[in-house]
């Protein structure tokens, strides 16, 4: 088959094309020109600015692809154009979502792809809307779609954050160090590797079952994240020591920090994979303690494991919050790399 993927040097986008290279397709990768995966250099490359809808739809002009899979439509401009772009042109159309459409909490556990569309965040109100058109726009003008919502996906080349973007994390859990975990640790959820998402969108090109449908792509453990620290430290060979801290007060003192622990990891989210795994032969091959090895044994090998040392971030924050503070006693950074700002 002729794929074109529309993408950057993510994990996901990476996983995709190294798939497909393998089962023998012939495939165009559409990106910004920074790539360092290897799997992008089998491929012919398209150079351009997906942000740009003219940009792409000129680049794109007079190409026909059997199937085309989009991991970079964020906006509705963006999914606008796609499809401006391949409509007569493609048969099918793959577009990856997420999981953040839904907000929280949600209205039953596991939840499953009918759950109401409730986005909390600025990224999930417009995925939501990028859904619509893009589903809305299957079987017009030869053009079929379907939309994959993967949900926490991780793998080789992404760094470990945790709950609070510290980079220290791995080497906290290696040497049984305090970590800290929000309110009580019983919220939680899916995990899953970017090999086996990946293998999801490769599986639904063409697949007629597939059209006009949406998706979840996640791992199958319903882990708490009391269970997913205690993965991590099971990864590095160490010892899980929670500190429970309440999400409110982590909002309040460091409002940059907590964006991911306010807006997506307070609530239980659990999704359910039974419709992928029937309709796109979806399968979990890699388990949530295997995930944070693989990631350890890539965050060494780059050179990019940080040590962790007595009074850094983590420390800090423990401190002030068991003395009841209203300032942190040392400075610290209030950051995150999703933005840096304390909205999603």
């Amino acid at each position: 088959m002729d794929i074109l993927v529309i993408g950057e040097q993510g994990l996901i986008s990476a996983a995709i094309v190294d798939q497909l290279v393998k089962r023998g397709d012939n495939v165009t990768f559409f990106h910004n020109g920074i790539t360092s995966s290897p799997a992008f250099t089998r491929v012919e490359s398209i150079i351009g600015t997906h942000f740009d809808g003219p940009d792409l739809e000129s680049k794109l002009q007079g190409r026909h692809f059997d199937g085309v899979i989009d991991l970079m439509s964020f906006v509705p401009e963006h999914a606008t154009s796609v499809i401006r772009a391949l409509s007569g042109k493609t048969r099918h159309l793959i577009v990856s979502s997420s999981i953040c459409v839904y907000g929280g909490p949600l209205s039953r556990l596991p939840t499953t792809e009918d759950e109401p569309h409730k986005p909390v965040t600025y990224f999930g109100r417009n995925k939501s809307k990028v859904e619509s058109i893009v589903l809305d726009a299957n079987g017009r003008n030869g053009l079929q779609t379907t939309v994959l919502r993967p949900a926490l996906t991780v793998g080789e080349g992404s760094d470990l954050y945790g709950l609070l973007f510290d980079q220290t994390l791995p080497e906290r859990l290696k040497n049984g160090m305090p970590i800290i975990v929000t309110d009580n640790g019983m919220s939680g959820a899916n995990i899953a590797h970017a090999s086996d998402v990946a293998r999801a969108f490769v599986n639904a090109l063409g697949r007629e079952v597939s059209f006009g449908e949406s998706y979840h792509l996640t791992g199958d453990e319903h882990a708490t994240w009391n269970r997913i620290h205690q993965a991590m430290a099971e990864a590095a060979g160490g010892r899980f020591q929670p500190i429970y801290i309440p999400t409110s007060w982590l909002r309040t003192m460091l409002p940059i920090r907590s964006v991911f622990a306010h807006f997506m990891a307070q609530w239980p989210a659990y999704f359910d994979c039974t419709k992928a795994k029937r309709d796109l032969d979806y399968e979990v091959r890699v388990p949530l303690v295997d995930i944070f090895r693989r990631q350890f044994a890539s965050l060494k090998q780059r050179g990019q494991t940080i040590l962790a040392t007595e009074g850094s971030f983590q420390d800090i924050v423990i401190e002030t919050f068991r003395n009841g503070a209203e300032r942190f006693v040392s400075t610290v950074d209030d950051s995150n790399p999703w933005g840096n700002v304390p909205t999603l």
